[in-house]
């Protein structure tokens, strides 16, 4: 699992930094999902209550999303702000800016800063939505569950489209972006980690390649049908090009669980991909390293972004088009500042807890004494003196 965090967060850095063969790393978001997914399944038998865990889930996402507010407040003062920016500054605190994108279109590379950001407010609403549901979802059995929440997101995907598109095989770019960050699209594969969480499908990651296949199959299918794209569509079908966001040929529809099931057969932790890994001979060191950098891959996701939006990485002299090399090495400084940036952070909060355990310890203490001390008055027969 530690290896799939970092390569599902260095997937990201490079679809976002432009990598060559990197078009379809977009797709590694609903890995987290089923990851995060996974461990929703471990507090849902818990007698946690709904408030307790929103503020579990707000400590746990909110720190690295202050972060970035903060600096979306000094880039508005600076004038350089934009519509992106005030409206992640406005609702972005009650983790809802994925819901203002109907509202402005992206400026980059200021929007950087909040671009990739709907995933943290999408997963929020996602998981408090099925906590808020965990009696029923205890109770449900594993295929039922998983046959209503495909035929709930694929009929809200088939809703909205139907809603927003003139022509509902085709979805323009714009409504399938704002599709895409809507935390339903998703549901599949939260449920699915949830379902593999429980230990209810510990078969589905023989099914990689199927879903694979049929993932090649339907995407060059659907390009070839396009007039005027045949060498796009053999393109697609040798690299599996899931281009962002999907919108073609009813792919905004059915696309989205076949990615899901493709990500969850993957991230299974029975799986033949995780038992192979399990058994490399590697040095009893390297799973420390690899569940230290798996601790900041959220972040990466989260701080890349700011990278991105200030030139940081260098980004105006390497992005260039036909230069392949440039790319990688944009790629490179931009994972390590985000690691290391991710890693500052994280010592800085761990400190801030350590000083808040100590002043709360020492409180304690000087409490403690006091208490020790009345009880040793009262025992002597110590009274207060009367007041003249």
């Amino acid at each position: 699992m530690n290896l799939l965090k970092i390569a599902g967060a260095l997937s990201i850095v490079a679809y976002h930094v432009g990598m060559p063969f990197s078009n379809s790393a977009w797709i590694a978001v609903d890995m987290f999902f089923v990851l995060a997914g996974m461990n929703l399944a471990r507090v849902l038998d818990g007698d946690q209550s709904m408030c307790s865990y929103a503020i579990s889930r707000v400590k746990r996402l909110g720190p690295q999303m202050l972060v970035i507010w903060c600096v979306a407040v000094v880039s508005v003062l600076a004038g350089s702000g934009s519509p992106g920016i005030m409206w992640f500054i406005t609702v972005g605190p009650v983790f809802l800016h994925n819901l203002a994108q109907p509202f402005f279109e992206y400026t980059l590379p200021r929007d950087w800063i909040v671009g990739p950001l709907w995933f943290v407010a999408a997963l929020m609403q996602l998981q408090l939505l099925l906590f808020g549901l965990r009696k029923m979802l205890l109770r449900a059995r594993p295929d039922i569950l998983l046959v209503a929440a495909v035929g709930i997101a694929i009929s809200f995907r088939t809703l909205f489209t139907v809603l927003v598109a003139q022509n509902p095989a085709s979805l323009p770019s714009r409504e399938a972006a704002l599709l895409y960050v809507l935390p339903l699209t998703h549901l599949e594969a939260l449920i699915l980690g949830l379902l593999i969480g429980r230990g209810a499908l510990p078969q589905i990651s023989r099914l990689l390649p199927l879903f694979c296949v049929l993932a090649i199959s339907l995407v060059a299918i659907n390009m070839a049908r396009s007039p005027g794209e045949v060498r796009e569509a053999i393109k697609t079908a040798l690299g599996l090009n899931f281009s962002y966001p999907l919108g073609l040929h009813y792919a905004h529809i059915w696309g989205y669980s076949v990615i899901a099931f493709a990500a969850a057969s993957l991230a299974s932790p029975t799986g033949r991909l995780a038992v192979a890994t399990e058994k490399l001979p590697l040095p009893g060191w390297t799973d420390n390293v690899f569940l230290a950098l798996a601790s900041l891959t959220y972040g990466v996701y989260v701080f890349h972004c700011l990278f991105l939006a200030t030139n940081l990485n260098a980004s105006t002299l390497l992005a260039r088009p036909h230069a392949p090399g440039l790319r990688l090495l944009l790629f490179a400084i931009t994972a390590v500042e985000a690691f290391l940036l991710a890693w500052v952070f994280q010592r800085m909060m761990e400190e801030l807890k350590q000083q808040q355990w100590l002043r709360i310890l020492a409180r304690s203490a000087t409490q403690g004494r006091k208490r020790e001390y009345g009880r040793s008055r009262s025992h002597r027969g110590w009274r207060e003196p009367l007041e003249p």
